[in-house]
C-alpha cells in the first residue's frame, strides 16, 4: 500500500472512530437528560457534585443508576452497556478498527438491533441500535417532563 492509500485508509478509520464516539456521547447526553428529569434539585452545585468526579461521572455509572432507580428498563440498560463497550473498544486502542473488524462485528452482533439489520452488516446494526436506543430514551424523558 502506498503512502496516499494508507493516509486515505487512516482518515476513513478515524471517521468511523469519530462517528462511534460521537453517537455514543449523544446517547449519554440523552441518558443524562433522563436522569436530570427525575432530579428535584438541579442547582449548579448539586449537578457539579454528581457529574464531576461524582456518582454520575461516567457513562457506566449513569446507566447503572438509571437502571437501579427504575428510570430505564433492564433490557434498555443492557443495550446501552453494549453500546458503551463498543465505544470503549474504539476509544481505547491504537488499532485501525472499523465495522468490518472481527471483534467489532461480534460485539455489534450482540445488539438487539443486529437482528433487524442486513445480515453481516455491523454498521447497519450499530446505526439501528443507536436510533432505537435514542428513541426509547427520548420517550422516557418526554414522559417524565410532560407528566
Amino acid at each position: 500500500m502506498d503512502g496516499l492509500e494508507k493516509q486515505l485508509r487512516d482518515m476513513g478509520d478515524r471517521a468511523v472512530i469519530g462517528r462511534v464516539l460521537t453517537e455514543a456521547a449523544w446517547l449519554e447526553g440523552i441518558l443524562t437528560r433522563v436522569l436530570q428529569a427525575h432530579m428535584p434539585e438541579k442547582s449548579n452545585n448539586v449537578l457539579e457534585s454528581l457529574y464531576e468526579n461524582g456518582p454520575l461521572s461516567t457513562f457506566s455509572h449513569k446507566i447503572k443508576i438509571a437502571r437501579a432507580f427504575g428510570f430505564i428498563p433492564p433490557a434498555l440498560a443492557a443495550e446501552i452497556h453494549k453500546i458503551r463497550a463498543i465505544r470503549n473498544r474504539f476509544a481505547h486502542t491504537d488499532d485501525h478498527l472499523t465495522f468490518k473488524n472481527g471483534e467489532i462485528v461480534k460485539m455489534v452482533a450482540k445488539l438487539d438491533a443486529a437482528q433487524a439489520a442486513r445480515p453481516g452488516d455491523a454498521e447497519d446494526a450499530w446505526a439501528g441500535a443507536v436510533i432505537d436506543i435514542a428513541d426509547q430514551l427520548i420517550k422516557l424523558w418526554r414522559r417524565r417532563v410532560n407528566g
